[in-house]
């Protein structure tokens, strides 16, 4: 590992020493995608040394971060993350015949999201534009009217969104095949609320059935998940709107020492992606596997009910709050 944390350190000195102005953005993008392709698969050798998840995360979100700037080895760089894709699925030791499935699944959701954006835009550029000149009465019904339209909007942008994510999971469980136990995948933030936009980011935990935690084989339906929540963030991920910020990257942003948190990811989408790994973060169902000295404990948000709710502070926000939650969003059990 160390021989690891040396080379990383010598790629990111050479992008914020020799490629990037003070300020962390970028001078040339295409080589800077040389060094994130170079990180990606290095984060990718990180996991044979060391199993972290993360990790596997990190190297999709370099790989793509090279991908989207277009640079002069694409193919290559596209292999290298079909071949993550392959090594992911093998190390959760799912057999399968079919190692496209996940770009298709990926494809599949690209589309959807084009389309939920497209008919925003077309709704939005449709709302009537109250004249100046409207007072009184006639003022008041074209502001009705336009609040009504937006707030349907809403709805159904929300809907959308819910229903993009719902055929995500049912991708990826089309992948793992059997599911160990009942769960529900909620939905929080935004979504939770119905203000999702066509760029929200997604905040959200996995809730297994109450009684999994009494059965022996409790670790493995754990792990089940959690690799369910890899493949389900890595498919986010190559829709290619992940920047690197929200990923992490120790050399890259460091958010628990000063300074370290110096790179701006100015060329990637800001879009659908997992909420960031950053420690006041990571409300996904990975949680935050991090040690700060803020925070010196690390949590995990796939848990039975009862377990779930210890987060909770108050008798409040667990009536008011997270039931409500769950209720809601991409109720998706077995």
């Amino acid at each position: 590992m160390e021989d690891l944390n040396a080379e990383e350190d010598e790629l990111a000195k050479i992008l914020r020493n020799e490629l990037c102005y003070p300020n962390g953005i970028e001078k040339n993008p295409k080589e800077c995608a040389v060094i994130f392709h170079k990180l990606g698969l290095l984060y990718k050798r990180r996991y044979n040394i060391e199993p972290d998840k993360i990790f596997l995360i990190q190297s999709a979100a370099l790989m793509n971060a090279a991908l989207v700037r277009k640079p002069d080895n694409t193919k290559t760089v596209q292999n290298d993350i079909q071949e993550l894709y392959v090594y992911v699925l093998r190390q959760a030791n799912v057999q399968t015949k079919n190692n496209n499935h996940l770009d298709m699944v990926t494809e599949r959701v690209k589309t959807e999201v084009n389309e939920m954006r497209e008919w925003v835009d077309n709704e939005l550029f449709l709302l009537r534009i109250i004249p100046d000149n409207a007072k009184g009465d006639e003022l008041l019904r074209l502001e009705k009217e336009k609040i009504s339209k937006i707030m349907m909007i809403q709805e159904k942008t929300t809907a959308s969104y819910r229903a993009i994510m719902k055929n995500l999971d049912r991708g990826c469980l089309d992948v793992l095949r059997k599911v160990p136990c009942k769960y529900t995948l909620a939905g929080m933030g935004s979504l939770s609320r119905n203000e999702i936009t066509p760029y929200s980011d997604f905040e959200n935990i996995i809730v297994l059935e109450e009684g999994a935690q009494d059965r022996k084989d409790y670790e493995e339906v754990l792990e089940y998940f959690r690799w369910f929540a890899v493949i389900f963030q890595l498919v986010l991920i190559n829709i290619g709107e992940t920047i690197l910020p929200s990923v992490a990257i120790p050399s890259l942003n460091n958010f628990t020492i000063k300074g370290g948190d110096w790179f701006f990811d100015a060329y990637t989408t800001r879009g659908i992606s997992f909420d960031g790994l950053m420690p006041q973060a990571c409300k996904s169902p990975l949680g935050r596997q991090r040690k700060t000295e803020a925070k010196p404990f690390t949590t995990e948000l796939i848990k039975p009910v009862s377990l779930m709710l210890a987060y909770l502070e108050s008798s409040r926000d667990v009536y008011d709050d997270f039931e409500s939650r769950l209720d809601r969003i991409l109720e998706y059990k077995v």
